[in-house]
């Protein structure tokens, strides 16, 4: 089986050992394959990049390493302020910007761009929404308000946990958030 990769936007804490949000990724994809997280996990590589700049970069450097043999990459960009990163109005169209991120990207057919609907920030609101006992208050501001990469970590690793309580969470989520539903969805498919 050919790997997928998911570059994120985001960044991850250096001091901990994985990336939460494409753990909870890795088992929204589980949940709807019904497949196990070990099975899934070793498909599905996560790379986090840390700005939209830098995950730019690396899709139009090294696309044609990361789509070797006809891999997919899927680029996961926060949607509210890319326009103007790369030069398009702010009214411009979803398609327009996605072209624009693909533009001198090589293997770019086997390039994805997923926009979250607006940020992060946006999935962790819904997810507290949702659940709001998955962590302390505290934690909750530290993740979204003070945008700590330790406290998001925490979240979407609590999230991710293949518990039968959890499952409802991450079902609600995905309806919550079309953008975030449509990146499982594909991943799914081309897995």
């Amino acid at each position: 089986m050919i790997p997928v990769t998911v570059l994120y936007e985001d960044a991850r804490d250096q001091k901990t050992k994985g990336f939460g949000l494409h753990d909870l990724v890795v088992q929204c994809v589980c949940d709807a394959l019904g497949r196990a997280p070990w099975d899934v996990g070793k498909m599905l590589i996560g790379q986090p990049k840390n700005g939209a700049n830098k995950l730019r970069a690396e899709c139009q450097r090294n696309m044609d390493k990361l789509a070797a043999k006809g891999g997919w990459v899927f680029a996961v960009y926060d949607a509210d302020r890319i326009r103007e990163r790369i030069g398009l109005t702010v009214n411009a169209c979803r398609q327009s910007v996605i072209d624009r991120l693909k533009d001198g990207c090589a293997c770019a057919d086997h390039l994805d761009v997923v926009l979250l609907e607006s940020n992060l920030e946006s999935v962790l609101h819904a997810l507290r929404a949702i659940y709001p006992a998955l962590e302390t208050d505290e934690t909750w501001r530290r993740a979204i308000e003070g945008k700590k990469h330790d406290a998001r970590d925490l979240l979407f690793t609590a999230a991710a946990k293949p518990s039968p309580l959890m499952r409802p969470v991450r079902e609600a989520l995905l309806a919550q958030q079309p953008s975030f539903a449509r990146l499982v969805a594909r991943i799914a498919r081309v897995l």
